[in-house]
């Protein structure tokens, strides 16, 4: 069964040694601190600032001896129910007070117990928004159940019912770039990548973009406005190859609040959709002069769903989201995606880029290479002349002439000629030296030889097996794959260890970030 985040928190506060009793008083403490210049700023009634009010967020939590917050001054002002034991002193005009405040309270809250009690961002925000919900069920009846019920869902950021269609990242208006500092600082300590999943929600793209699901609750395909737009015409017709097509902004056509208040732009993206003649499915257009926010293309022609024929099913909404989440990666600067037509072509690229850091580095290491060949040469050399005793100058040169006859470069024939001729100190400096210098170049070297193994693994299959190794390509199935997983972002795996996808654990060293142009 999947674990709540308030579950998560308090496993974390015990590993931690910290009893759940203890955090809730730290949270107690911290939230205390906010007194009436708080509510004064929330409700406007700057008379609320008086002597001895209890904050808002011991009200919320209600852990102290005055458990009912607002004075008989404040209430009146609030036009509320002045009797506690009413439902109408929750339902009335105190409940929206409670809901438009306790978000600023409990997240300073969240960020002291982050700081105090060493939890990560997610945790913290699940324990102190779980608790505040219960709290006021708990000190206010049914009423108070129902308001908190609310206010604890909606403080909460993650709950194991919620969905994931989208991979967005830092660009994204909506996201928590505190988090992503944990990310970084987590990582920086050398903690574990699941680890810093788990307690921040993001994770780092093989391109080394940091990422995170976007949350998707309410998202929709408006198919009665498609269907209207292609009404008049004949199924038939269209996958016999008619191209007629229409387009609309995708805001029109999917409806994904999330997804547009991250990113306003994507609203705007054109989405052209038909019956086509193509093997594909979907396309992406990236951004550029003539496509200011890209363009998508949806052939409704290979999305119907195999045991149904209305085109405009789960599978088109899928396909929808895989293209979506390209332009994503369009925004946020990630690695592009393709098709089985471009594989041979995009695959040749990325080796290109992926090879680029390490390209000087293998020169100079295959210099210093024959370098140390040449000391080595020089070495046998100086023991064979050690061995043959005395000779003349005419002599030593002949022999040592024979000896490198081989060598076709003047240049390494020369340094052999003076690392014969060093003194035994010389020598072995120079041969230390660089047999340094190749050490220092090796891990570059040996980083270069492991890419161009790579690519010469992926340059022997077929190219439709090529684009599915493309990352932005399986990054975006596996976002398929989630749509309406039950598990809450943070149970579920690093995006390459997700279960079920069509490649195999082996395959994952075999990805490769396609550049873009």
């Amino acid at each position: 069964m999947a674990k709540t985040d308030q579950q998560l928190a308090q496993e974390k506060l015990q590993d931690k040694g910290i009893d759940w009793e203890t955090g809730l008083n730290f949270v107690d403490r911290q939230i205390g601190k906010f007194n009436a210049g708080m509510i004064d700023a929330t409700l406007g009634l700057h008379d609320l600032a008086v002597t001895g009010l209890s904050s808002l967020g011991n009200y919320i939590f209600g852990r102290n001896n005055q458990p009912y917050l607002l004075a008989d001054r404040a209430k009146s002002a609030l036009n509320a129910e002045t009797d506690t034991s009413s439902p109408l002193y929750m339902a009335g005009a105190i409940a929206p007070a409670v809901m438009a405040s306790a978000p600023a309270a409990l997240t300073q809250g969240a960020s002291a117990l982050r700081a105090g009690l060493g939890l990560g961002a997610r945790e913290a925000s699940a324990f102190a928004g779980s608790e505040a919900g219960a709290q006021i069920g708990s000190q206010y009846g049914d009423t108070g159940q129902l308001v908190g019920s609310v206010l604890g869902g909606s403080l909460t950021p993650t709950g194991p019912t919620q969905r994931r269609d989208i991979w967005a990242g830092p660009e994204a208006r909506t996201a928590d770039h505190d988090a992503i500092a944990e990310a970084i600082e987590m990582e920086r300590r050398g903690v574990d990548a699941n680890e810093i999943k788990l307690v921040t929600g993001f994770q780092r793209n093989l391109d080394g973009n940091w990422m995170y699901h976007l949350p998707d609750n309410k998202s929709s395909l408006n198919a009665e406005l498609m269907r209207q737009d292609m009404q008049d015409l004949s199924l038939e017709d269209k996958v016999e190859g008619t191209s007629t097509s229409f387009q609309r902004p995708l805001g029109e056509i999917l409806d994904h609040p999330e997804l547009y208040e991250a990113y306003p732009d994507v609203y705007n993206i054109p989405v052209t959709y038909g019956y086509g003649t193509s093997s594909s499915r979907g396309s992406y257009y990236p951004r550029g002069l003539m496509r200011p926010v890209g363009e998508i293309d949806l052939n409704l022609s290979r999305t119907r769903d195999p045991d149904d024929a209305n085109p405009l099913g789960n599978q088109t909404r899928s396909t929808l989201i895989h293209e979506i989440g390209h332009a994503v990666s369009d925004i946020e600067g990630r690695s592009a995606g393709g098709s089985p037509d471009t594989a041979y072509i995009a695959a040749d690229r990325a080796k290109l880029a992926e090879l680029a850091p390490y390209f000087d580095d293998k020169i100079k290491s295959n210099e210093v290479g024959f370098e140390i060949d040449n000391y080595e040469k020089a070495a046998n050399i100086r023991e064979k002349l050690n061995k043959a005793g005395e000779m003349s100058d005419e002599q030593r040169r002949s022999f040592i002439a024979n000896e490198v006859r081989n060598n076709p470069f003047s240049d390494q024939r020369a340094r052999i000629f003076n690392a014969i001729d060093a003194t035994e100190d010389e020598f072995k400096k120079l041969y230390n030296d660089a047999l340094s210098r190749y050490a220092e170049l090796n891990p570059s070297r040996l980083e270069y030889d492991r890419i161009n193994k790579k690519y010469h693994e992926i340059s022997k299959l077929p190219a439709r097996n090529q684009y599915q190794l493309m990352n932005d390509e399986y990054l975006q199935r596996t976002a398929q794959k989630l749509i309406d997983d039950p598990r809450s972002t943070y149970e579920v795996p690093l995006y390459r260890e997700i279960e079920g996808m069509d490649l195999s654990p082996e395959s994952m060293d075999y990805l490769y970030n396609v550049p873009r142009q």
